[in-house]
Parts: C-alpha cells; sequence; structure tokens
C-alpha cells in the first residue's frame, strides 16, 4: 500500500501542469517533473542530484538558501501573501523572473520542500482577467515603465533589478550584475554625494528619500532619473530592506536645463543691450552738454576780441553751469554703477529733509513754486548715508517742484512721519502737477529715461531707488492727474536712537512748517 501511494504520488506531481521541484534539507533536487525541462531547460537525468543553485543566480543565493532551511525546520508553507519575486536561471544562463511557493513533506526518509516554480514571462500572455491581484501587480513590475530596484538586504551587495531598470539605462537585462557597488558606480561624480547623503537620512533618520540625479547610460552618456525609495524596518525601527523606483526623467530634465540656459543668454542679451542704451544714453548726455560749454568758449573767444566785457561775463556764467552738469552727471553715473561705501550713522532726518528744501528754494521760487514740510514731533534719528540720502531727496524734491511748476498755484508738499507697524520711518513727497502718464509708469526708474525732454539725465530716480534699497529702504508712487505722491520708507532699529515699543512711536503729533 505505501508503494502504491508513493507510486501515485510521483504519476501526481508528474501529471501537474506547474513546475514542481522536490528538494531535501541539503538542498539537494531529488525530483522534477516535465514541466521543469521546458521552463528550465535541463533534463531530468542532467538536474537530479545538483543543488538547487544551479537554477538560481548567484545574487539570491544565499537569501535563498537561508529561505529554504527555514521551510525545512519549522515546516512552513508560503500563501500567496508571502510569495518572493526573485529570479531564475535556465540552462543557457538566461535570467527570468519567477515565482516560488511552497511545502513540507515530511517521511520516513527525511523532510523535503517542494517548490512550484510559476514562470512570469510566460503568464504574461495570459488573458488579464485570468491573473490574481498578486500576480497583477507582479506583472506592473515586469511591465512598469520606471526601473524598478530592491535591495532585499540593506547589509549586503546584491540587488535586484527590473528589467526596465537595464533597459532605461540601455543594457540587456542582467549584462551587469545589479549590487549597491554598481549602483554607485552608475552614479554621475556630481551626484554621488547627494544620493549617499539622501540615502543615510532615511536609513537613519527615516526622511523621505527622493531625488533627481543622473545615471550613466551605455550608450548616451548620462541619464536624468527620479529615484523614489522606502525601507521596510523590523521591530526594533532598523531598516533591512528597500524598494525603490527609477524612472527616466531624461527629457523633462534636459528640456528644464535648455530652458534655463535659454533664460540665461537671454539675460545676457538684455544686459549687453542695456550697457549699449548705458553708454549710448551717456554719450548723448556728455555730447548735449559739451556742446554748451563749446559754444560759450566761442562766445567768449569772440567777446574778448572784441573786448566786450559783459558778455564775457554772461558765457562764463553758462559755461560754469553746464560743467556743474558734467559733474553732476558723472557722479549720478558712477552712484548707479558702483557698490556704495555707505558712511552711515545716526542722523536726525528732520534736519537733512529741512535743508534739501532749503537748497531747492531758489528754484522754487523762480518756479512760483511754494514747498512746505509736515512733521510729526520727535521723529527718531535713522541710521543712514547723510550724502546719499540728501541727493536722493533732492532728485525727489527737484522733480516735484519742476512737475507743480506749470499750474497757477503750484505746491509741493513733504511729510515725514513714523511708521509704528513697520517700525520705520516715511518722507512722502507730493505735488499738484499734472501727474504721470500711464504710459510710463513702468519705465520711470529706467537710467536715462526722461519725460522732460532735453531737460533732464534720466538718472535722478534710478540713483534714488538704488539709494534707498541699499539703506534697506522702500520707494513708491501713485499718481493721477493732478497728483503725483513718491513714498520713501527708511527702517528705523533699536540701535538707531529708538526701541521698538517707544512712546514716540505711539504719541507722535503732526506740526506744520512753511518754508516757503
Amino acid at each position: 500500500m505505501d508503494d502504491l501511494a508513493k507510486d501515485f504520488s510521483i504519476q501526481m506531481l508528474e501529471a501537474s501542469p506547474v513546475t514542481l521541484v522536490v528538494v531535501d534539507e541539503e538542498g539537494v533536487i531529488r525530483f522534477v517533473n516535465r514541466e521543469f525541462e521546458k521552463v528550465f531547460g535541463y533534463s531530468p537525468s542532467r538536474i537530479i542530484g545538483k543543488s538547487l543553485e544551479c537554477i538560481i543566480p548567484n545574487r539570491f543565493r544565499p537569501t535563498h538558501s537561508e529561505k529554504l532551511q527555514q521551510i525545512l525546520e519549522t515546516a512552513s508553507t508560503l500563501d500567496l501573501g508571502q510569495i518572493r519575486l526573485l529570479y531564475g536561471l535556465r540552462s543557457n544562463g538566461e535570467e527570468f523572473p519567477i515565482q516560488i511557493r511552497s511545502s513540507v513533506m515530511r517521511s520516513e526518509e527525511g523532510t523535503y520542500a517542494i517548490l512550484a516554480v510559476t514562470d512570469l514571462l510566460e503568464r504574461m500572455s495570459l488573458p488579464r482577467k485570468e491573473l490574481t491581484v498578486q500576480q497583477r501587480y507582479e506583472m506592473s513590475v515586469i511591465r512598469s515603465s520606471d526601473g524598478i530596484w530592491d535591495w532585499f538586504n540593506v547589509e549586503q551587495e546584491a540587488q535586484w533589478w527590473s528589467p526596465k531598470f537595464f533597459e532605461n539605462l540601455g543594457y540587456q537585462h542582467m549584462e551587469i550584475e545589479p549590487t549597491w557597488s554598481a549602483f554607485k558606480s552608475l552614479l554621475h561624480p556630481e551626484d554621488c554625494r547627494l544620493v549617499l547623503d539622501s540615502l543615510e537620512k532615511h536609513l537613519e533618520k527615516n526622511l523621505p528619500l527622493q531625488l533627481e540625479c543622473r545615471m550613466k547610460s551605455k550608450v548616451v552618456g548620462y541619464r536624468w532619473f527620479r529615484i523614489k525609495g522606502r525601507a521596510n524596518r523590523n521591530e526594533d525601527g532598523k531598516p533591512t530592506r528597500l524598494l525603490g523606483t527609477a524612472s527616466d526623467i531624461d527629457k523633462r530634465k534636459v528640456a528644464e536645463i535648455e530652458k534655463e540656459q535659454l533664460k540665461e543668454f537671454l539675460a545676457e542679451k538684455e544686459r549687453l543691450a542695456s550697457i549699449g542704451e548705458i553708454v549710448a544714453g551717456v554719450t548723448h548726455h556728455i555730447k548735449n552738454i559739451l556742446g554748451g560749454m563749446i559754444s560759450s568758449m566761442r562766445i567768449i573767444e569772440m567777446a574778448l576780441e572784441e573786448n566786450d566785457l559783459h558778455s564775457v561775463k554772461k558765457a562764463w556764467k553758462h559755461y560754469s553751469r553746464t560743467s556743474t552738469r558734467l559733474s553732476n552727471f558723472a557722479n549720478e553715473v558712477l552712484s548707479l554703477t558702483r557698490n556704495p561705501v555707505l558712511e552711515s550713522q545716526p542722523r536726525d532726518l528732520v534736519q537733512i529733509v529741512k535743508d534739501v528744501i532749503e537748497d531747492c528754494s531758489d528754484d522754487a521760487n523762480v518756479k512760483s513754486v511754494s514747498v512746505r514740510l509736515h512733521a510729526y514731533r520727535d521723529i527718531p534719528f535713522v541710521t543712514l548715508d547723510n550724502q546719499g540720502i540728501s541727493d536722493a531727496l533732492l532728485n525727489l524734491i527737484g522733480n516735484a517742484i519742476d512737475a507743480a511748476s506749470g499750474k497757477p498755484h503750484g505746491m509741493v508738499k513733504v511729510t515725514i512721519r513714523p511708521h509704528l507697524q513697520k517700525k520705520s520711518v516715511e518722507i512722502i513727497v507730493t505735488d499738484n502737477g499734472p501727474g504721470i502718464p500711464e504710459s510710463i509708469k513702468e519705465t520711470i526708474y529706467q537710467p536715462f529715461f526722461s519725460s522732460k525732454s532735453g531737460q533732464s539725465s534720466g538718472l535722478g530716480l534710478p540713483m534714488a531707488k538704488k539709494v534707498v534699497l541699499d539703506h534697506h529702504g522702500e520707494i513708491e508712487f501713485e499718481s493721477a492727474p493732478g497728483r503725483t505722491t513718491f513714498r520713501v520708507t527708511l527702517p528705523v532699529h533699536p540701535e538707531n536712537g529708538i526701541a521698538e515699543e517707544d512712546p514716540r512711536l505711539r504719541s507722535s503729533q503732526k506740526i506744520f512748517t512753511p518754508l516757503s
């Protein structure tokens, strides 16, 4: 009866449509069925008595041997939820993805593991409806456009890479052995440290593992990949296994780099064009000033020949004014092009504004413009560069006087007030001129742009803006027909003579000072 049962069992195994392998406790193959030769290419006579490792690739052998011993010792059976995706090795050296289920059989002769092996490449030809959820997942691994990698023991070298991983790098499947060292060798030298640091942070601190790096392709140099991964951890939180994907993002990344290079090229082109405009503007303005100086010199020469001292004095005054204009223009250009060395110290901002208005008084009187100062009491000292801020305010107030000069009752109002929320002081310059046309509002800070044809260098507002920004301040304007306001905000710090909770910021009162 025992012999009959044994013969019946063997016939059942032979007739099975599944590839079956019976292995003893030493890992030696004791039986294979007919399907085995179809899948692995070995006849029973060639394989029986050989080690199971003959049909397992090198990198899987240590893990597989350990797992086999566990199965034999515990008599455990792997169900679908415990199936491990790995690779088999055919007699011709070809590797292919397989799935293994196991069970244990005990007899008087010993303990045996029965392994049911499924060729996943063969399964890919099956209709989708015939596949289980687990099988569909495995097929998605094989068919995925992303390369998939599995570092099934982070303390060992061996890894598993999906066929697509090799394909994305231009290699035939298993053309190089998938190991941690091989993975590192494929990394671009400039990206290697990034990958190693990210991996270390993920394994030790459980930070997300997601980065973009370059990996060496066999045929086209380096390609860009997005690497993602997640570690499996034991009960102590120690990482044991690391699984992830390598998505080919080369087209997108190259497009981004080319776009950035194009932006840099256009920016450089624009910079060179701006330099050309600046040179042209400087040349044009100097030419106009020199024209006036040359004209004055000719008048002086002619007047001296005729002994006309009155004309000499008149021409000399004009020459002096134009030479001063040339000197001022040179200073304005320098202030725009060089990094300033600010001689900053706590200053009385109200006094600075008064001095600037005083400097503008002659021009305001000639143009019949009234300039008035509105200042709050106890304005704090502000750390600033006296000359720089004075020049900036001179341009703003001078422009306001020019704008208001065409009005019957031209007026410029300058207001100084603290701003509690911003912890700053504001200087507000308002005129009742015609306003800034909408069409030029976006260009008023451009060097050499001026609405006063032939009367201005076009550097006043750009210089004023630069000075304010150098002081970590802000400048803004708003304009409508009949009214234009420029607002300069300068920061106030505790070391500038006023604390954050200084009562002067809460109880300041406005005083009115007419200056002209």
